[in-house]
């Protein structure tokens, strides 16, 4: 069993059509989500000082591998969960969002934490370091 670290595409947020689901004309009556859930992607500002991953001429990358902890022993070793991790000129995270995971909260936590403290190269445009985001997949599985 191994850890691998997969490079995704940003993919569309999926859209839920239900009989029961409600539009909210007021953004105050919009109930909240809890904190581990990042928005769609068409929720974030257009005007965001961070690139696109399809904008740029090479994407940040994490310079050195992570050593990922596994599950505890009463969780299932298999798994995966996507982070948007949004890096600096500097090639430091700004922030990690989780925007999906099947492991135990805490374990996911414990992974965006390491991601929050990774060295990144930066994302380059016209020849220059600039911020911007990209998709990480972390999976465990036994293949």
């Amino acid at each position: 069993m191994g850890a691998s670290l997969v490079l995704a595409k940003p993919q569309p947020a999926p859209k839920f059509a239900s009989p029961i689901s409600r539009s909210f004309d007021n953004a105050a009556d919009r109930p909240e989500a809890p904190g581990f859930f990042a928005p769609p992607y068409e929720e974030i500002a257009e005007e965001s000082p961070y690139a696109s991953p399809d904008s740029i001429e090479q994407m940040a990358g994490v310079i050195e591998p992570l050593d990922l902890p596994l599950p505890s022993e009463s969780f299932s070793p298999e798994g995966f969960m996507r982070i948007k991790v949004f890096v600096n000129e500097e090639g430091f995270a700004d922030n990690v969002e989780l925007l999906e995971s099947n492991f135990a909260e805490d374990y996911a936590s414990t992974l965006v934490g390491l991601f929050k403290s990774a060295k990144f190269s930066p994302g380059v445009s016209g020849g220059k370091a600039i911020k911007s985001w990209r998709i990480l997949e972390i999976d465990y599985s036994s293949s």
